[in-house]
């Protein structure tokens, strides 16, 4: 209130000398317990006028009526929201969702799931090298069968060396090309410096992945014909030979 009472007193006698048929005098302002927001001009002990700060109202008093009221406090500007160009009179009223112009509700929306699949589980398979050697791998990726079933489901990228993502991200980025099979948590599941071809690739990333099942793995050779041996482990493999060796030694003695 002090500073208020201040300023009213610099500011209003020169306003009231401009203004009013009052040449001030001894000025004073006293308030009232029971008005708390107006405060009362004195001119040499004589009553000239009340201010309402609250209402920024004040009115001339001489001494049996008053005044009209006049503020003292500028205006602020309205100031606009800010339109960076949007047409307003083309929004509606009401909230709305449409899809390519037709009207949608809410209970009839698209699934977002089926717009934005969830990958963040999926296995991560990255082609770093050359464009040459990356558009190599990339078109067998797409093109070898063997290859799109071993690679199915995986996220597929490709960068060159100096790229970003991988630069200064501790991948290796000498290999012609590098070829990364990451889990889904970054973890390295298979690393190879070099493209031998897809069926190799095919072979590497089957065995790589978390699910591998060799039951599953592919034979090409199905319809020719394979020594049963070929399976048994070596100590068999000798032990039988020296059988076979000693029978027919028995047979043919000296």
């Amino acid at each position: 209130m002090v500073p208020l009472l201040f300023s009213l007193a610099l500011t209003l006698p020169s306003v009231l000398a401009q203004n009013c048929p009052i040449a001030p005098g001894v000025v004073e302002w006293r308030t009232r317990p029971d008005d708390p927001t107006r405060v009362y001009l004195y001119v040499d002990g004589r009553q000239r006028g009340g201010y309402d700060w609250a209402a920024d109202e004040w009115r001339d008093y001489d001494g049996q009526n008053w005044g009209p009221p006049r503020t003292f406090r500028t205006p602020r500007p309205e100031h606009s929201a800010a339109n960076f160009g949007v047409m307003r009179e083309r929004l509606a009223d009401e909230e709305r969702l449409t899809i390519q112009g037709r009207p949608q509700t809410r209970l009839h929306r698209p699934d977002t799931d089926s717009l934005f699949p969830d990958d963040s589980d999926r296995l991560r398979l990255t082609i770093i090298g050359t464009e040459q050697h990356r558009q190599a791998v990339l078109n067998d990726l797409i093109n070898v069968p063997e290859l799109v079933e071993a690679s199915n489901g995986m996220l597929i990228q490709a960068y060159s060396p100096n790229d970003w993502a991988v630069a200064d991200c501790g991948f290796v980025t000498s290999g012609q090309p590098t070829i990364y099979l990451q889990a889904a948590d970054g973890r390295v599941l298979h690393r190879q410096d070099a493209y031998p071809g897809p069926k190799r690739l095919a072979a590497a990333l089957r065995r790589a992945r978390p699910d591998y099942d060799p039951a599953h793995d592919p034979n090409h050779d199905r319809g020719t014909f394979s020594a049963p041996w070929r399976d048994f482990p070596p100590w068999l493999s000798v032990t039988l030979l020296l059988i076979a060796f000693l029978t027919l030694f028995r047979r043919n003695p000296r």
